[in-house]
């Protein structure tokens, strides 16, 4: 059985599923199973690996999150990653998520509506080739 993530936030891309086919075929090609067209040639592999605990964005209060980066974007310790507007006190300003440090936006939460401990986001960074 082969799988594939698509995209994530219950959601297919035309790109992400191009991605897939592509993939697909060149397991099956190089399991003897395919000798058709694969497509362009696959980009060389890139290791990355979470760095710390700071790699996550947490949901400190209930609300509606608004993102402000998207997946595979890269991001400084500091910059908005988005803010969370109150349900209950619509008159407030939202309050401002910030990332803690760098890296690449890997995954990133779909749902709206969001309680104290939900994860926002998850950075990368490329291992050293060391």
């Amino acid at each position: 059985m082969l799988t594939a993530e698509l995209g994530g936030g219950a959601a297919l891309s035309r790109d992400g599923l191009a991605i897939a086919e592509r993939g697909l075929r060149r397991v099956l090609q190089r399991y003897g199973m395919w000798s058709g067209a694969t497509g362009d040639p696959a980009p060389p592999t890139r290791f990355m690996r979470v760095r710390s605990r700071g790699a996550f964005v947490y949901a400190m209060r209930k609300g509606l999150f608004e993102p402000a980066a998207q997946l595979g974007a890269v991001v400084r310790a500091g910059q908005l990653a988005g803010v969370i507007h109150a349900i209950d006190r619509p008159w407030q300003a939202p309050e401002p998520v910030s990332f803690t440090e760098d890296g690449m936006v890997a995954c990133r939460r779909a749902p709206v509506l969001t309680e104290p401990g939900d994860c926002f986001y998850k950075l990368l960074v490329d291992v050293d080739p060391a």
